[in-house]
């Protein structure tokens, strides 16, 4: 039976309500699509859809995992590799980033159903590869920023939190302020919507409106948006979904 957690939405607008569900699931990392959740335990990773659900154990650690529309996953080993699986967890490529010459990457998102980017911490430079010839397509420097420690895709741009900051690379690879959140720890995006978790409250951006939502909880990341709504999770592991009403 989900938990029911009522939590107070703080907006100038409205006196929206916010809640969240526990969804059942304990996950070291997790990612999430319109229709999947994607999460890891030890080497072991999940992929849980509307009526299926799969798993695979894939021996090494796992530094981080995404997943694009539940169709494409892929995981960010210990050992420098980004290993991509289908929507049956069935292993189709890999990415040596050591071959690549990529020695320090902080993290990754699958951008489409054949690339994806990988920001380099140590060089401060994104790399945009193709994964089906393991061929890095474009370098972006990104100098100007520090401490990037979040990353998303709306669908046309690659969205990223820099300590407070928010930017996006446009599809022509322009560098483009979004809007400054204090103490922002996570973003997800989602066409014209971005949600911000800053640990006790998420942060609803759209068309250039903001709705702050207080939750009742410490949580340690967001996980992506599932069903229209963001999952986010727990410093215990536990994931939630944040159901907004109104």
């Amino acid at each position: 039976m989900l938990k029911l957690c009522l939590i107070l939405l703080l907006s100038l607008v409205s006196n929206d309500t916010i809640r969240t569900n526990d969804l059942g699931i304990k996950a070291q990392k997790c990612s999430c699509s319109e229709n999947s959740i994607f999460f890891s335990h030890d080497t072991r990773i999940f992929l849980k859809q509307q009526d299926t659900s799969f798993s695979q154990n894939i021996l090494v650690p796992i530094r981080q995992l995404d997943t694009y529309a539940g169709l494409i996953n892929a995981v960010l080993t210990s050992d420098n590799q980004i290993l991509i699986f289908d929507n049956f967890l069935q292993q189709r490529y890999t990415v040596d980033l050591d071959a690549l010459e990529i020695y320090n990457p902080k993290i990754f998102k699958l951008t489409t159903s054949s690339q994806l980017a990988v920001y380099d911490d140590f060089l401060s430079q994104l790399y945009i590869i193709n994964f089906l010839n393991n061929k890095i397509e474009n370098k972006i420097p990104l100098q100007n920023f520090s401490n990037i420690k979040s990353m998303d895709f709306d669908g046309m741009n690659i969205i990223l939190l820099s300590d407070d900051k928010i930017f996006k690379i446009t599809p022509l690879q322009q560098l483009k302020p979004v809007i400054q959140v204090p103490n922002a720890i996570g973003i997800a995006a989602d066409a014209d919507k971005l949600w911000v978790l800053t640990g006790k409250k998420l942060i609803l951006i759209t068309k250039n409106i903001q709705k702050h939502y207080i939750l009742n909880r410490h949580y340690t990341q967001i996980c992506g948006i599932y069903n229209n709504l963001p999952v986010i999770k727990a410093i215990d592991t536990e994931l939630f979904q944040a159901i907004t009403q109104n």
